[in-house]
């Protein structure tokens, strides 16, 4: 309902003195092709959730990245080929082998996603995983950072408290 609103004040102020076929048009457009989340920045929230794919053109002062963790992003199946294939059926913490000609194809498309989310914060970025996961089989394992949190440019630290990743 936030987005409707917002898509509401959006064509008052974007589309003032347009005839009202052109703003029935614009309407008709976004409902047709699920671009309603472009009408986010006339929400007023104090915080917006939304999928990475959704965040694409959009920015915020500060993103928070939930579940960064292998085997959650990028997902299983990437994880997989690196982890048993490379690694020879071990995991060694955040560390990604995918080098050189050996990188697949769902490697990269999963980095060029976090990147479009990355990117969409003005001050900082935050991401957010656990020491703790539980796999498919509800099994409890060790829980390890992304291994796009070794991405150069990025840094990863094992906050104290929640004033370690809150910015003022």
């Amino acid at each position: 309902m936030q987005l409707i609103e917002g898509m509401r004040a959006q064509v008052r102020a974007e589309y003032a003195g347009t005839p009202a076929d052109a703003k029935y048009q614009y309407v008709r457009n976004i409902l047709e092709n699920k671009a309603l989340r472009h009408a986010v920045n006339y929400v007023d929230a104090a915080v917006v959730v939304t999928t990475m794919h959704a965040s694409k053109g959009l920015e915020w002062d500060y993103v928070f990245l939930p579940e960064m963790m292998q085997w959650v992003v990028p997902a299983y199946t990437t994880c997989n080929d690196c982890c048993f294939q490379l690694r020879e059926n071990r995991t060694v913490g955040h560390k990604c082998l995918h080098e050189g000609s050996h990188v697949p194809q769902s490697y990269v498309d999963e980095l060029c996603l976090f990147y479009v989310a990355a990117t969409r914060a003005k001050r900082s970025v935050t991401l957010l995983a656990s020491r703790d996961r539980v796999n498919g089989k509800c099994e409890h394992k060790t829980g390890y950072l992304s291994c796009f949190a070794s991405i150069p440019g990025v840094k990863a630290f094992t906050p104290e408290s929640l004033a370690d990743i809150v910015v003022s």
